[in-house]
């Protein structure tokens, strides 16, 4: 979130207003972010079995505290939330609607990048967490130590909102409950998107600022499509990369590892 902060790197108009001059103008910087998004479910369990809604009862909660005090077991040492990233099909729906709805073909017209994410979800079958809507963080002052502004946008591509498949909802109410009960996740990716050049994007390949000679971006917000899990091993796997060009641009020894522009 804090990387299209890039000193004098981005959308000259917006950095100018904040007293920031803009030797490199390219308004990608702080676009295309991207967020996982959640719904939570309510299950009835059957009788006797343990949820953390037993805790609520003191003397339930006084056992397992003792119990884990005592042993390190029992209910404390369980996670008491679960969640799954499902794609659409495992919920009982289909993606391929979502290129017959004209809502969506009129929202993604103006941008392009959508056409690689419709391939990977109606034809790799990689339908995951994977939503359309994007949002944009930005500078909100000359002063480096002022945290950015950011809008996520949530939902406002129609496809987020078209979850079919879900029997105790119906056409007249899914919108409504997705829009009351949404949870945001942490994973926040997208904002110096590593794409061609031609593309008007932010980083190369080798993670490097377009326009200029030194800086790289070597985070989350390189990834021009949230993964379908949490971004954790792209976090990992991005930076030992760079780990590997940075060494490679500097002449020092990486063993057997041979570098290799198109990877």
């Amino acid at each position: 979130m804090q990387s299209p902060k890039l000193s004098g790197i981005g959308d000259s108009k917006l950095l100018e207003s904040l007293g920031i001059s803009t030797p490199i103008h390219n308004p990608n910087v702080g676009e295309n972010l991207q967020n996982h998004i959640m719904l939570p479910l309510g299950f009835e369990v059957k009788p006797k079995i343990t949820t953390s809604d037993d805790f609520a009862n003191p003397a339930v909660f006084q056992a397992a505290m003792d119990e884990y005090v005592a042993t390190r077991s029992g209910p404390l040492t369980v996670v008491n939330a679960s969640s799954a990233l499902l794609s659409l099909p495992q919920v009982g729906g289909s993606y391929s609607a979502l290129p017959e709805n004209p809502e969506n073909q009129a929202f993604e017209a103006e941008r392009p990048e959508f056409a690689a994410q419709r391939t990977q979800l109606l034809h790799a079958a990689k339908a995951g967490s994977t939503p359309f809507s994007r949002g944009t963080v930005h500078a909100a002052s000359v002063d480096a130590r002022v945290n950015p502004r950011f809008d996520l946008d949530y939902l406002s591509h129609p496809a987020d909102l078209d979850l079919p498949g879900y029997t105790c909802l119906t056409e007249d109410n899914v919108d409504n409950f997705i829009r009351d009960t949404l949870l945001a996740a942490y994973h926040f990716t997208g904002a110096c998107a590593i794409l061609p050049r031609e593309k008007d994007r932010v980083v190369d390949k080798r993670f490097r600022v377009y326009g200029v000679e030194g800086p790289r971006v070597v985070d989350a917000s390189v990834s021009p499509l949230i993964p379908q899990a949490n971004p954790n091993s792209l976090v990992i796997a991005v930076a030992e990369r760079a780990a590997d060009f940075i060494k490679d641009d500097y002449g020092h020894e990486m063993g057997n590892v041979q570098m290799h522009d198109d990877l």
